[in-house]
C-alpha cells in the first residue's frame, strides 16, 4: 500500500476545460453558437465528476462554464429577438411610408383630375356623383356640359378601398383614404398633407 501523499489527484477534464472556454466564447462574440456546447460539455463533465470523483475533476470548471454558456445562450437570444423585431419594425414601417406616399400621389392625380372637370363645368362632381365622374358621365344633378373621361379606371388606396370623396354641393370637395379599417373619418385615415 502506497501513502497517501502519493495518491494522484483527479485529472481534470477535458469537457470542463471546453465548457469553460466555449462559455467564455459565448459571453464575448460567439453567442449561443458557443453557449450551447458550453451547456452540454458542462452537463457531461459535471455528470463524470459525479460519477466518478476520483478519476474526473473539474467540477468548478464545469460549473463556471454552464453559467459562462447559459448566459451568453440567454444575451445573444436577447439582442438577436431585439434585432428581429427592430428589423420587423423598420420594414413595417417602411411599408406604411409608401402607403401614405402612393396615397398622397393618387390624392394629388385626383384633385388634379377634379379641377379640371371643374374648370370645364363650373363645379365639381356631387358627393351623390362621386369619383365616377371621373370615369363616367354622370347622369344626375348637375349633368356636366362638357364633359370628357378622365380615368379609365378611379384608383383605390393601397388596401383595395375607394377613396372617400364628399361634394355637398359642387363647390368644393374633401377626399381621403379610410385607411386600413375601411371606415372614413376613424384614426387610421390618410389625407392629404
Amino acid at each position: 500500500m502506497q501513502p497517501a501523499h502519493s495518491e494522484r489527484p483527479p485529472q481534470t477534464s477535458g469537457l470542463a476545460i471546453s465548457s469553460l472556454v466555449l462559455g467564455i466564447l459565448s459571453c464575448t462574440i460567439l453567442g449561443f453558437v458557443a453557449g450551447i456546447p458550453a451547456i452540454i460539455c458542462g452537463h457531461s463533465a459535471r455528470k463524470k465528476a459525479h460519477i466518478a470523483p476520483q478519476s474526473y475533476g473539474g467540477g468548478g470548471l464545469a460549473v463556471a462554464g454552464l453559467v459562462l454558456g447559459y448566459v451568453g445562450t440567454v444575451v445573444s437570444a436577447l439582442v438577436l429577438l431585439v434585432m428581429v423585431l427592430s428589423i420587423t419594425y423598420s420594414v413595417r414601417t417602411s411599408a406604411d411610408r409608401g402607403r401614405v406616399l402612393r396615397i398622397q400621389a393618387d390624392l394629388q392625380a385626383i384633385s388634379t383630375q377634379l379641377q379640371l372637370y371643374e374648370s370645364m363645368n363650373g363645379t365639381y362632381p356631387t358627393t351623390q356623383q362621386g369619383l365616377r365622374a371621373l370615369v363616367e358621365k354622370p347622369t344626375t344633378a348637375p349633368v356636366p356640359t362638357r364633359w370628357y373621361q378622365l380615368f379609365r379606371e378611379v384608383p383605390k388606396d393601397p388596401w383595395g378601398h375607394d377613396y372617400v370623396y364628399r361634394s355637398p354641393a359642387g363647390i368644393t370637395y374633401e377626399i381621403f383614404s379610410a385607411g386600413l379599417d375601411g371606415v372614413p373619418d376613424t384614426a387610421d385615415d390618410v389625407r392629404k398633407f
